[in-house]
């Protein structure tokens, strides 16, 4: 198969502008992908605390009934273990 010069430059650019395309394309995906997984990261991890901040908060503001419950549960164990 016999290529003159010009053949061989047009199939060398075009190779080199596949590679820098793909590259291009590459480097937007990869940088979408890395959004994307950051941000919904970053909601879960606002979510939880959130939820967690939630649940303390609750109890901080329920301690004395809590604390109740907890003696409780407690006395009718150690009533129920000597029974």
């Amino acid at each position: 198969m016999d290529m003159d010069e010009e053949q061989l430059w047009a199939i060398g650019l075009g190779i080199l502008g596949i590679v820098i395309v793909g590259t291009v394309i590459g480097n937007i995906l990869t940088s979408l992908l890395t959004w994307l997984v950051l941000g919904f990261a970053g909601f879960l991890w606002r979510a939880i605390t959130w939820f967690i901040f939630k649940i303390f908060s609750f109890a901080w503001a329920h301690r004395n009934t809590i604390f109740i419950v907890a003696v409780g549960y407690f006395l009718l164990a150690r009533y129920l273990a000597r029974r």
